[in-house]
């Protein structure tokens, strides 16, 4: 009898088991336009299962510390997954989906970025940045700062993750940078420390751009626009001919996006907490790395480490202090709206978004700004369409501070009806969606379609011996 009542009760105590394990963290997101990760942490080891769509991926290690990595995915395609273990799923969530990103380098639809940084202390002020966030939007940037006071383990679980975000983690591609606070904890030398190990970055290209092979620094493409990722909290990273910079240059020199944004937690230009006329971070990013970003034509570059909201006018070649700058390193003598600048190959715009959460302060006036806000918290909201930026400093209340448009002039179509004459020599013809087609190749000539969603050859058209004749799904920018 006594054995029998041992046997049940170690059944019983396996089913408690079973039934106590929870999510502690997550699920959390990052994601391209055929891949995926999606994060979690649960209080006792369990293997790993995600269901997406039909498909179901498991990893077999029993951890407490789960990352999936999904594959093969539809670009543009909206899905929803279940998390859990080989036992039972956990319980369904309406926040449990995410939209993949259209092909890397085409234009498909607006790409809807939000970001902030300088935020994680577990305030009110924070509460209210995240009531305001939009619930929808396809990348979240955050720029350094993100667990206060030292970005230790028990920091970014109760003050960056806890009770906080949970109707944007499990949804919106979440991109982080380093900033000092998080380097408390953490070495992006070793890449070691509760930073390094909370995230997993695309540092093998696998979403685009030249494989950085660290955490540190990366990038990544979504959709048209190509968006890198700083070291600024370490001085050999900002080197100007130190590896990040090398592999900056090598990136974006291979880089055929539309737009190209780079973030990073030190501010090249700020009169807000921290001063870059004085602070060597600061000085050495402007004078190290800005030239590079101007050279290969970045169009916005932004940061946090300041706790307010500055913007810069439209400017180039400016690596001075403040009293240094003048009219002539602007490109434009308005504000950038109503009326957008307008860009050919040179220019950008500098933003500082310290307003996460922690305490706000002052800015001061840096002469190259074009906007200098105080005591305010909110959020950066970036609109990139084919042919233009429409950037907001979006407050708690969600009323627009700040807002300026960058426009480039963009000579390809949505659609392209291509007929007579025949194509003669060597041509490229380009379109964001579609390109139809019933023309005619002559001899030897040498003809390149490019579209972003589909290219049809309709009955007559015809490529003869002799000539040579490709099709791509590229958008307008041809591989």
């Amino acid at each position: 009898m006594k054995k029998r009542l041992i046997k049940l009760l170690m059944i019983n105590f396996v089913s408690v088991v079973v039934q106590a394990q929870t999510i502690t963290r997550g699920p959390y997101i990052n994601n391209s336009d055929t891949k995926a990760t999606i994060r979690w942490r649960t209080n006792a080891p369990t293997k790993s299962v995600v269901t997406i769509g039909a498909s179901t991926y498991t990893d077999e290690t029993e951890t407490t510390e789960h990352i999936v990595k999904i594959t093969g995915l539809n670009p543009n395609t909206n899905y929803t997954y279940l998390i859990g273990t080989t036992q039972a799923a956990f319980p369904a969530d309406t926040n449990y989906h995410f939209r993949t990103a259209p092909v890397a380098g085409t234009y498909v639809r607006p790409i809807i970025v939000v970001g902030f940084g300088d935020f994680g202390v577990n305030s009110a002020d924070q509460n209210n940045v995240e009531e305001a966030l939009p619930q929808q939007a396809d990348v979240w940037h955050w720029y350094g700062d993100n667990s206060y006071p030292i970005g230790s383990v028990s920091d970014y679980e109760t003050n960056t993750f806890g009770t906080h975000y949970r109707k944007h983690y499990p949804k919106i591609s979440l991109m982080p940078a380093l900033g000092n606070h998080d380097a408390v904890s953490a070495s992006p030398t070793t890449q070691t420390g509760p930073y390094f190990d909370y995230f997993s970055l695309p540092t093998a290209g696998e979403y685009g751009g030249v494989a950085s092979t660290t955490k540190a620094y990366y990038s990544y493409n979504y959709g048209h626009v190509h968006f890198i990722v700083l070291e600024s909290t370490v001085g050999s990273f900002r080197n100007p001919t130190g590896a990040m910079a090398n592999w900056l240059r090598q990136d974006l020199q291979a880089d055929k996006s539309k737009w190209r944004v780079v973030y990073f937690h030190h501010p090249p230009f700020s009169k807000g907490s921290h001063d870059s006329d004085n602070e060597i971070e600061l000085i050495e990013m402007r004078q190290n790395i800005v030239p590079i970003l101007e050279q290969y034509g970045v169009d916005l570059v932004l940061g946090g480490h300041c706790h307010s909201y500055e913007r810069s006018h439209f400017i180039n070649g400016f690596y001075g202090i403040s009293a240094q700058f003048n009219a002539s390193y602007r490109l434009s003598a308005g504000t950038g709206f109503p009326a957008p600048y307008q860009k050919t190959d040179k220019g950008a715009v500098y933003a500082v978004v310290g307003t996460g959460g922690v305490h706000a302060e002052n800015a001061g006036i840096h002469q190259a700004m074009a906007a200098s806000i105080s005591n305010k918290y909110g959020y950066a909201k970036m609109t990139f369409t084919h042919d233009s930026l429409w950037f907001r400093f979006i407050d708690i209340s969600q009323q627009v501070l700040d807002q300026f448009i960058i426009q480039k002039a963009d000579p390809c179509p949505e659609q392209l009806i291509l007929s007579s004459p025949p194509h003669t020599g060597t041509q490229t013809y380009e379109a964001h969606l579609t390109i139809l087609s019933d023309n005619q190749l002559t001899n030897s000539s040498t003809v390149w379609y490019s579209a972003g969603k589909s290219v049809e050859l309709k009955p007559g058209f015809t490529a003869p011996a002799g000539s040579t004749f490709r099709a791509f799904i590229g958008g307008c920018n041809p591989p």
